[in-house]
């Protein structure tokens, strides 16, 4: 369609001037991707995007990908997997590299490709998790021990650790206890509770006499 400028009197294709700046969004977009941003174009293409190309639907596949790189993952079959951007890149150069008849429709065999990595990936994230509350374990058993002996009251404390380990590897998962109370540091528990804020990385204060 050919339409005329009422300032210059020029006339230009309205198509062309429309596709010029979708691309023009498309070129903006790359940047999202990092160093990935060839890879995603290349799966874009997937898509039969022409020829002539189809302007718009290399945007729509190129902003829906991009939804999964900063989103930190997708859903499919009404469950959520989380993914590295480094691991998402990964299920994209599997999909490139498979040889699809008739292109791609849909983001499906994407998901399908990075599921086991996502759960890889969770599978490593909860072993750092494990290996993490044990340290903190032992390192609040370190804390507590050296006062025990011939302290009934800092003994009393050591035994009431379990609590104390509890709350800490609550806030360490993020769940219900993340927010854990305080301990009050003039009960008798205060040597293990300053041992636990040390953990954290936070000092409290020594009882005032």
């Amino acid at each position: 369609m050919k339409i005329r400028c009422p300032y210059c009197a020029e006339s230009f294709d309205l198509e062309a001037y429309l596709k010029d700046r979708v691309m023009v969004e498309v070129i903006k977009m790359l940047p999202d991707f990092g160093p990935h941003a060839r890879l995603a174009w290349e799966y874009a293409e997937l898509f039969r995007l022409g020829p002539p190309l189809n302007a718009k639907k290399l945007a729509r596949v190129l902003g829906e990908v991009r939804e999964f790189f900063h989103g930190g993952g997708f859903d499919y079959q009404k469950k959520r997997y989380d993914i590295s951007r480094d691991g998402l890149a990964a299920a994209l150069r599997t999909v490139c590299n498979a040889r699809i008849k008739g292109g791609l429709t849909n983001h499906n065999y994407l998901k399908k490709c990075a599921i086991p990595i996502a759960e890889e990936e969770a599978e490593r994230r909860s072993r750092e998790n494990e290996r993490r509350i044990r340290e903190a374990e032992r390192g609040l058993r370190n804390e507590v021990r050296p006062g025990v002996e011939g302290n009934p009251a800092a003994a009393g404390g050591a035994g009431n650790l379990g609590p104390l380990i509890r709350s800490f590897v609550a806030g360490l998962e993020g769940g219900p206890g993340a927010q854990a109370e305080r301990f009050d540091p003039t009960d008798r528990d205060a040597e293990a509770a300053r041992a636990l804020d040390r953990a954290r990385g936070v000092m409290r204060p020594e009882r005032e006499p």
